[in-house]
């Protein structure tokens, strides 16, 4: 499992959910490996915790920021310096990162021998198209 938070480190809901749901797996026999993106003094005998450090990272040019609205990402598309690359729009932009990061996580997923618990229908870049279209009609 990948996620950003994790108790004690936590500034929001999503790091008690995570907490919640892994606990409860693991009571179920399921081993879990959570990744975070720092490393710290965690109580949580029931699953391994994973700093990003001991793992490969690819990253995958954008211009997104976190909260960022379409305006906002219109001017940072505006700035750039690199013609061709980014999406047209803040929606065009999700997408295609969405595929690259689809990419890299089947990729990875692929060199693991073992058992893997791999959700397809999650975050794919078919789920995040519908939503888009969903929003640019809501939007008209």
């Amino acid at each position: 499992m990948f996620g950003w938070e994790f108790p004690p480190m936590s500034s929001g809901g999503l790091g008690t959910a995570c907490y919640g749901l892994t606990k409860s797996l693991s009571r179920k026999g399921i081993e879990i490996t959570f990744v975070l993106p720092y490393s710290g003094d965690f109580d949580a005998d029931f699953l391994k915790l994973i700093p990003a450090g001991n793992i490969k990272i690819k990253k995958v040019a954008t211009l997104l920021q976190p909260y960022m609205t379409s305006n906002e990402y219109k001017k940072s598309l505006a700035k750039s310096q690199i013609p061709g690359i980014y999406g047209s729009t803040l929606f065009d932009e999700v997408h295609r990162y969405t595929l690259a990061a689809e990419k890299i996580a089947e990729d990875a997923v692929s060199k693991i021998h073992g058992p893997v618990f791999h959700r397809r229908d999650i975050g794919t870049a078919a789920l995040i198209e519908k939503r888009v279209e969903m929003m640019r009609e809501l939007r008209g």
